[in-house]
């Protein structure tokens, strides 16, 4: 669609919309690099090597310069706050010392690190970019319904995971959590053409108490099949169909040193992030 971009970013690869994408991640990736362009920059920060060379090949053949986030750039987490994340990061042109995101998660992390790798390349090409914004930019950086925080104190946190790599990233971020906090209530509810069975794997053992829900969309037929899903011996999984009444029923659970964490379907996030933002 964009003949002639200032530069081409891919991020990562991962089995999603494989209906309309491909099967494989490298079917996947051949897709994604019609972004690259004639003799344009592309970033990339895809780590498997199947994808890798799907990239590189595309890359050579359209003439364009490829950088690879996992080469170019190195970062390493200083400390996490209940705000954010202190990290240091160097790249191929700079060494940008200790900047703030207030963003979760090890994948934030990477995320930055392309986000600063592009910058980078546009600064090669001329654009003038004072790193004092983009210290600032990365600190304002806001991304809803990605390891949110909407409460601190009970802590409640919305994550629209709603495939098995999101997942395998919200669970890696759990696991860390998980014994700052004397309860985990985990309430899930997903559409029913995501791949339940593989992603709420991910979240075995994570949790005291889950409550399944139904997302609200039209797509979230046999809802209550997630229950199903989990594999936890012995744990009580409650299903309520009305996301209202379920998210009730998580809050009366919630004491003030547990984690409310909601996640599963982005239409679920959105509607249970605007209750809880109107309700205060």
């Amino acid at each position: 669609v964009v003949e002639r971009p200032l530069l081409s970013i891919i991020t990562n690869v991962s089995l999603e919309h494989t209906q309309y994408l491909g099967k494989s991640p490298a079917e996947i990736a051949a897709r994604k690099s019609g972004i690259i362009k004639k003799n344009r920059p592309v970033i990339t920060a895809a780590a498997q090597e199947e994808v890798l060379q799907v990239i590189r090949g595309k890359a050579e053949e359209q003439e364009s310069a490829l950088f690879e986030v996992y080469r170019e750039m190195t970062w390493q987490l200083i400390e996490e706050t209940p705000d954010g994340q202190y990290f240091a990061v160097c790249g191929p042109g700079y060494d940008y010392g200790k900047l703030f995101l207030p963003l979760r998660g090890d994948h934030q992390l990477a995320n930055a690190a392309t986000a600063l790798l592009a910058l980078e390349v546009l600064m090669r090409l001329g654009w003038i970019i004072p790193l004092e914004d983009v210290r600032r930019g990365l600190a304002c950086t806001f991304w809803p319904g990605r390891l949110e925080k909407v409460s601190r104190a009970p802590l409640i946190v919305l994550d629209g995971a709603h495939n098995p790599a999101g997942m395998q990233v919200l669970a890696a971020w759990l696991k860390k959590q998980r014994p700052r906090y004397r309860r985990v209530i985990l309430l899930i509810g997903m559409l029913a053409d995501k791949d339940r069975i593989s992603s709420v794997q991910f979240l075995n053992n994570l949790a005291d108490s889950i409550i399944i829900t139904r997302p609200p969309s039209v797509r979230a037929d046999h809802w209550e099949e997630l229950a199903g899903y989990f594999d936890q011996p012995g744990q009580e999984i409650v299903q309520i169909e009305g996301w209202q009444e379920a998210l009730k029923r998580a809050r009366e659970q919630l004491g003030p040193e547990d984690l409310l964490l909601i996640t599963g379907s982005l239409y679920l996030i959105g509607a249970v992030r605007a209750s809880l933002l109107s309700s205060g």
